[in-house]
């Protein structure tokens, strides 16, 4: 039908057809799918062009914007520099016709669409994890939020109070990064203002989404107060955390999916690890069915669902457990974590062998990292020799990471692995190993200069 009437319409549907097989590809989360994904997207972006040649338009000119939107997002999934510098080209020709669009009809739309392209722009900044990247990432994100309050004093309503609503967590999380008593202070206001809105969108729209968006206003809050490492910061977050698993509850009750079991999975994480920090045999016990909560539902959801986001979550849940089991100090505890901990690194190498990233070596790295210490802690020499095989596999995975993402997080990663050789060596006690951790010691002492 398209070959028989290359029309403007005929090439619009096919190009909308393509994206929305691109979208089903990258539901997969591998490698080949984000490919495929682009591929798709590739063959979509000269119908969009071909269409505003033959008629420039708000709507052609939309219509390109669109498929850099989808584009940028998909080389920003590939999780490396060369993806991030990619996306980014994306974007700013998304702001270039979008601005156009603005200055030829400025309407609730067109700031809406100038305000996604900055939030985006925002979040790749952010993803650098340097001051100067989180300077970045906080212009656009003003940008973004200025465009937002237009919309929101001219149309006051649900979708225009939830816009703001997500730049007040934008702009909340990057605070928070600087982790300072400031930053804090000034996420905290973020955050309030967040919740302030969220409010108003319930009581004017009870539904998942509304106690969805409230009850992650209440979880932030949470974590910003369990920050304060201190009883009434602690006693805070708790408040904060069961209002946030009073919503998710309600959505479980009304819908339950992969996405409410998810919800409240993570939430009994929160409050499994702030009875971790009372260090109590009570505390721990909490933590521990807390764990188990956790764990019926990624059971259940990785079940329905097995992606690497569930292997992930499940992962997670049994490193928690074998960090509760390791830190009772017992011969039994011991092996329950080794048990937990090698049943991660099942999980975790699946996840890398799936879609080998950025992210799922870094998985690797601290499972390797449990699995060491756990060895060290032997104190014989057997188990400094396997204590050293975790920490070479560790020291291997954040290599990678930092030669091809050579970033704070990165760069600290692979600071703390010569720190754990360090260590090791030290534990050795012998001449030979003495030396070794000073090289060790000088190599982090290097690395964290520069």
């Amino acid at each position: 039908n398209h070959a028989a009437t290359p029309c403007y319409e005929s090439r619009r549907d096919l190009a909308i057809a393509y994206q929305q097989i691109a979208r089903l590809e990258l539901r997969k989360n591998t490698p080949q799918g984000v490919a495929k994904a682009e591929e798709w997207c590739q063959k979509a972006l000269p119908l969009y062009e071909e269409n505003h040649q033959a008629n420039p338009c708000y709507e052609s000119r939309r219509g390109l914007s669109i498929i850099y939107l989808r584009l940028g997002d998909i080389a920003r999934e590939k999780q490396t520099p060369q993806g991030d510098a990619e996306a980014k080209a994306w974007y700013l020709r998304m702001v270039e016709v979008d601005e156009q669009n603005l200055h030829i009809s400025p309407s609730y739309e067109s700031r809406r669409d100038l305000a996604i392209d900055y939030q985006r722009l925002g979040d790749l900044a952010r993803r650098k994890n340097t001051p100067e990247g989180n300077a970045e990432a906080e212009r656009y994100y003003q940008e973004a939020m200025d465009f937002y309050r237009q919309n929101y004093e001219s149309n006051p309503f649900y979708e225009s109070r939830r816009d703001l609503s997500i730049i007040y967590l934008r702009l909340g999380d990057l605070a928070r990064d600087q982790q300072t008593p400031q930053g804090d202070a000034e996420a905290n206001g973020w955050y309030l203002k967040m919740l302030e809105v969220d409010q108003q969108n319930l009581h004017v729209n009870p539904s998942y989404e509304s106690r969805r968006d409230l009850a992650i206003d209440y979880q932030r809050l949470g974590d910003l107060a369990r920050r304060k490492n201190t009883p009434e910061g602690n006693a805070e977050a708790e408040r904060h955390y069961r209002e946030a698993m009073g919503f998710y509850q309600q959505n479980y009750a009304s819908n339950p999916t992969y996405e409410s079991r998810r919800d409240l999975g993570i939430i009994w994480q929160r409050l499994a690890d702030l009875a971790r920090r009372k260090n109590t045999p009570e505390g721990n016990a909490e933590a521990e069915q807390w764990y188990l909560k956790m764990l019926e539902v990624d059971l259940q959801n990785h079940q329905s669902n097995p992606t690497y986001e569930s292997r992930r979550d499940l992962a997670i849940t049994y490193q928690r457990l074998g960090d509760l089991a390791r830190d009772r100090q017992t011969p039994e505890g011991t092996a329950e974590a080794a048990q937990r901990y090698r049943d991660v690194l099942s999980i975790y190498e699946q996840n890398h062998q799936s879609n080998p990233s950025y992210g799922s070596r870094r998985d690797l790295s601290i499972v390797c990292q449990r699995l060491g210490d756990l060895a060290r802690r032997q104190q014989t020499p057997e188990g400094y020799d396997e204590a050293e095989m975790w920490y070479q596999k560790m020291l291997a995975l954040d290599e990678q990471n930092y030669r091809e993402n050579p970033c704070t997080e990165s760069r600290n990663d692979l600071a703390f692995t010569y720190g754990r050789l360090a260590m090791l060596a030290r534990y050795r006690g012998t001449p030979e190993s003495w030396a070794e951790a000073e090289e060790w010691t000088q190599k982090r002492l290097a690395l964290l200069s520069e």
